[in-house]
C-alpha cells in the first residue's frame, strides 16, 4: 500500500530543497500528516497524566491525525497504583489505566511489569482499557486466565491511510520477559525479532508500519537492521532519554526515558500515495507543558486521595538517607531473615525499586522501595549451596546482584572475570561451617529465577517482602537503628591470578572502583577517558555508581572479558551516551544534584577535576575546574553522560541541545583501549577533591 521514498526521489526531493530558502517547507509534497505521541516505563507515576492529556487535546485541535501510545511497563514503582486495593477488592493497576482512558491512548504494547500482578488482574486492566493492549511473540492458548490479545493493529487517518501498529516484549535467556515466572503460567513467548519478521506483510497493508515494542534501545536498533519493512519503532524497557531518535537501516527509533518525565514527539509527513516523506522526532519535557487538564487533575488527585491515609503512617525515621542497592538491600535482608526466622537471607538488586529513602520511612516508602509484594521463600542449604546461588547471580552481569543478610561474601573473580571462588563468612569474620545446613530466605522470585542447589524445594511462608519490611523497623528496630545501615560493607569482590583472557592493553596502576564514593578511581578514569576521546566531547563523565562494588585488577594486562563484564554495572544494559551542550553554570549544577543525592562523588571525570565542599557533614557546592582554572559560567561545553543516568542529571537543568549516540558504552571503550599501548601513572590522577569546611 505504501513504500518509502526510493533513492531516486529522495536525489529529487534533496535538488529542489537545496534550490529553496533554508527553513522552507515543500508543503506539496505532504498531503497529509500524522503526530504520533508517546511515552513508556511510567511505572505508576501519574501524576503527570493531566499535562500529557492537555497536550493530546491542543494537538488534537491542530492537526487531523494524532495518536497516543505507550512502549509498556505501565505499572510498578508507586504504591497508589501497585497497592490499589479498596474494600478488599483487588483494583491494582487501575488508576493508571483509567488515566490513561482520559488522556487518550489509542495503544499500549504490553511490557515485562505487566505481569507482575499476575494474569487474572492484567486481564481486569485491559478490559477496562479503552484503547488495545497488543503483543505478537507470546501466546496465551494454554492458560483459561488471559486472553490472547491481538499481535497488531492498523490505525487509520482521515484520508484513510493505515497505519500497522505492531506488539513486541523482550524475552530473556530464560525464555520469558523479566517477571515473577509463577505469574506466566500457560504462557508461551518467542523471540521478539524472529517473530516480528513474520510480521513483514503488514508493510504492504499500511502507509506506515510502526513497530511499538518494550525491548530497549538498542535491541530496537537491532531490529531494525533486521527489518528495514518497519518505517518508526517507538520504544521502552532501557529508561533512554533519546533525545534526537536515530534513523537506523531508514527505520526512525524512538524512547522517551521514563516515569513520564518526557513526552515523545513524531511527526511524519505523506505523500498523495500514502508514501512517507519526512519524519523527524524529539522529546518534550513534560516540565514544558505548563497547562493540565483539570478534569484529569482531579481525577489524580482522588487517586491519591483514596490511599493517601493508608501510605502515610510514619513507621520509623532516619536523619539523612540510606542509599545504594548495598544499604538498603541489607535492611531487606535483616528484615526477611529476622521475620521469618532464617539464618540468612539474600534481596536482589533488581528487586530494590528506589535509590533511596530518608527522613520520615513511612509504608507508602517501602511500598515504593518493594512494590512487587513478593513471597519469601525459606530453602535449606549448606555453605556450597549458597556459593552456587551467589555464583549464578554473579555471572549473570558479572557484577554483584544480591545483597546479603546475616553474612558477608567476598567473590574472587580472575583476570578475565570469572568466579575463581566465594569467601563466606559471619559478620565477625567466622567461616561458616561447611557441613551445616543452613535456613536461606529469598524473595519467591529469585527462588523462581535463579538457578542453584539446595537440600529442598524451599517453603514458601506467605509472607510479603513489604509486609516483612514493615514488620521489622516497626517491631523489631529501636529509634536510631536504621542510622546502622549506612555505610554498611558486607559484600566485596577482589582479583586472583588465572583465566585465560583476551589481552587488549596493559596498564601501570591497577584499574579499581574501590572508594569510588570518595573520589576518583582508576577504572572511573579510563572510563570517562574514552568517552571523552572516542565522541570528541570537552567533558566525559561516568556515573560513579554504575561502577561495581569493590573491583580490582592488578597492574599488567587488559583484559577485554574485564572491562566488559567486571567493572562496569551498566554495560549490562547496553546503554547509549547522551552528548549536552551546556554552560559552565548549568555543569556545576547539573554535578552538585548528584552529588548530593549520592552523598559523595556521584561522578566519574574527564578533561575537568571537581571539588566537593562540605560544611557540618553536609554537601553545599560543587566546584569545577578545566586546566586549574574555575569554569566559565557563561561559556559553553560539550558533555557526554550515560543515557539512563541523563535524565537525573538534567532534572533540573535543561541544557541548551541534547543528542544520543548510536554506540553504546562497552563498544566506545574498547575502541579507546584498543588504541593505546599501555596506561600509564595519569590513569590514578585524582580528579575530584573533598573539603570539609
Amino acid at each position: 500500500m505504501k513504500k518509502k521514498l526510493g533513492i531516486t526521489s529522495m536525489f529529487l526531493a534533496a535538488l529542489l530543497v537545496l534550490t529553496l530558502a533554508p527553513g522552507t517547507v515543500v508543503a506539496e509534497d505532504v498531503a497529509e500528516e500524522i503526530i504520533f505521541l508517546h511515552t513508556n516505563d511510567e511505572h505508576g507515576v501519574i501524576e503527570n497524566f493531566d499535562r500529557i492529556a492537555w497536550y493530546n487535546q491542543q494537538l488534537q485541535e491542530e492537526y487531523e491525525n494524532v495518536f497516543l501510545v505507550s512502549g509498556g511497563d505501565i505499572f510498578s514503582g508507586n504504591p497508589v497504583v501497585d497497592e490499589y486495593v479498596i474494600e478488599e477488592e483487588n483494583l491494582r493497576g487501575k488508576p493508571i489505566v483509567g488515566l490513561m482512558n482520559m488522556a487518550g491512548y489509542d495503544a499500549l504494547v504490553l511490557g515485562n511489569h505487566e505481569f507482575d500482578y499476575g494474569q487474572e488482574v492484567l486481564q481486569d486492566r485491559i478490559d477496562q482499557a479503552e484503547f488495545p493492549a497488543i503483543l505478537a511473540n507470546f501466546d496465551t492458548s494454554e492458560t483459561d486466565i488471559l486472553a490472547q490479545p491481538e499481535p497488531y493493529i492498523f490505525l487509520e487517518t482521515e484520508q484513510g491511510n493505515s497505519i500497522a501498529v505492531l506488539g513486541l516484549v523482550e524475552v530473556g535467556a530464560d525464555g520469558i520477559p523479566a517477571t515473577h515466572p509463577g505469574n506466566l503460567d500457560g504462557i508461551e513467548f518467542f523471540d521478539p525479532v524472529e517473530t516480528a519478521l513474520e510480521y513483514d506483510y503488514l508493510a504492504d497493508e499500511s502507509s506506515v508500519f510502526l513497530g511499538l515494542t518494550h525491548m530497549g534501545h538498542s535491541w530496537d536498533q537491532d531490529l531494525a537492521e533486521e527489518m528495514p519493512e518497519l518505517d518508526l519503532i517507538i520504544g521502552g524497557h532501557s529508561h533512554s532519554v533519546v533525545e534526537d531518535p536515530p534513523i537506523v537501516n531508514d527505520v526512525l527509533v524512538a524512547q522517551a526515558g521514563a516515569d513520564t518525565n518526557y513526552l515523545g514527539k513524531i511527526e511524519v509527513g505523506l505523500d498523495d500515495e500514502g508514501n512517507i516523506v519526512s519524519r523527524e522526532g524529539r522529546l518534550i519535557d513534560i516540565e514544558d507543558i505548563e497547562d493540565r487538564d483539570e478534569e484529569v487533575t482531579a481525577e489524580i488527585e482522588y487517586y491519591e486521595e483514596q490511599v493517601e491515609e493508608i501510605f502515610a503512617r510514619e513507621i520509623g525515621y532516619v536523619e539523612g538517607q540510606l542509599s545504594g542497592n548495598m544499604e538498603l538491600g541489607s535492611l531487606m535482608t535483616d528484615a526477611a531473615r529476622h521475620r521469618v526466622d532464617a539464618d540468612f537471607a539474600f534481596q536482589n538488586n533488581g528487586g530494590i525499586r528506589v535509590s533511596e529513602i530518608g527522613g520520615e520511612i513511612t509504608v507508602g516508602t517501602i511500598f515504593e522501595l518493594e512494590p512487587f509484594g513478593n513471597d519469601v521463600v525459606v530453602y535449606e542449604m549448606t555453605a556450597e549451596d549458597i556459593r552456587s546461588l551467589l555464583q549464578f547471580s554473579y555471572e549473570r552481569r558479572y557484577s554483584i546482584d544480591l545483597q546479603a543478610g546475616g553474612l558477608h561474601y567476598e567473590v574472587k573473580v580472575n583476570d578475565i572475570g570469572a568466579v575463581e571462588d566465594i569467601e563466606l563468612s559471619y559478620p565477625d569474620g567466622t567461616p561458616l561451617n561447611e557441613d551445616e545446613v543452613y535456613e536461606v530466605a529469598l524473595s519467591d522470585y529469585v527462588a523462581s529465577t535463579y538457578e542453584f542447589s539446595a537440600r529442598d524445594e524451599g517453603v514458601n511462608t506467605y509472607r510479603r517482602t513489604n509486609d516483612v519490611i514493615i514488620e521489622y523497623i516497626e517491631e523489631d528496630l529501636e529509634p536510631g537503628d536504621l542510622e546502622d545501615y549506612k555505610g554498611v560493607d558486607r559484600i566485596s569482590t577482589s582479583s586472583v591470578p588465572g583465566g585465560e583472557g583476551t589481552e587488549i592493553s596493559r596498564t601501570q596502576v591497577p584499574l579499581s572502583t574501590v572508594g569510588k564514593e570518595d573520589g576518583s578511581v582508576t577504572a572511573g578514569n579510563l572510563k570517562a577517558d574514552a568517552v571523552r576521546s572516542v565522541l570528541d566531547v570537552d567533558f566525559g563523565t561516568y556515573p560513579s555508581d554504575q561502577l561495581a562494588d569493590g573491583a580490582e585488577f592488578e597492574d599488567g594486562p587488559v583484559y577485554e572479558e574485564a572491562l566488559q563484564n567486571v567493572l562496569y554495572d551498566s554495560f549490562a544494559y547496553d546503554n547509549n551516551v547522551v552528548i549536552a551542550t551546556v554552560t559552565g553554570e548549568m555543569f556545576e549544577e547539573m554535578l552538585q544534584n548528584q552529588n548530593e543525592w549520592y552523598d559523595g562523588a556521584a561522578t566519574q571525570a574527564s578533561g575537568f577535576t571537581y571539588e566537593i565542599i562540605k560544611e557540618d557533614g553536609e554537601i553545599a557546592a560543587t566546584e569545577v575546574y578545566v586546566d586549574g582554572e574555575r569554569i566559565d559560567p557563561e561559556a559553553e561545553y560539550t558533555a557526554a553522560f550515560n543515557s539512563h543516568v541523563f535524565q537525573f542529571y538534567s532534572e533540573d537543568v535543561s541544557p541548551l541541545d541534547t543528542s544520543t549516540t548510536d554506540r553504546i558504552e562497552v563498544e566506545i571503550l574498547m575502541e579507546y583501549v584498543e588504541d593505546i599501548e599501555e596506561f600509564g601513572e595519569e590513569l590514578a590522577d585524582e580528579r575530584i577533591n573533598i573539603i570539609e569546611r
